[in-house]
């Protein structure tokens, strides 16, 4: 009993190295965005600026004084909207803020 071996016709080979070519661009395509892309926008950063920030709000509404109506003013324009997101403040410390904005 004799197996025969095929050669690929040139027709298969083309469209597989288009295949190939194609999966390879897209993939280069993903690395870039993610990389250079997503980086640029300031919800993927988390620069000094916001982390001496986030530690001064959280320094602030630690303080067993209640917060002036200027203070909360401020602190809520700060957090409002998506900014909140930017600071990547965790649940307890969302929680502690919200406590000190309502005393």
């Amino acid at each position: 009993m004799k197996i025969e071996i095929k050669k690929p016709d040139k027709k298969s080979i083309f469209y597989l190295t288009i295949i190939i070519i194609f999966a390879l661009a897209i993939s280069f395509g993903v690395l870039f965005y993610t990389r250079f892309v997503l980086k640029s926008f300031p919800a993927f950063q988390f620069s000094s600026g916001l982390e001496a920030k986030k530690a001064e709000i959280l320094k602030r509404v630690s303080d067993p004084n209640p917060l002036t109506a200027s203070e909360k003013n401020e602190i809520f324009k700060e957090l409002a909207g998506p900014r909140i997101k930017q600071y990547k403040f965790t649940d307890e410390e969302v929680r502690k803020i919200l406590k000190a904005l309502n005393k």
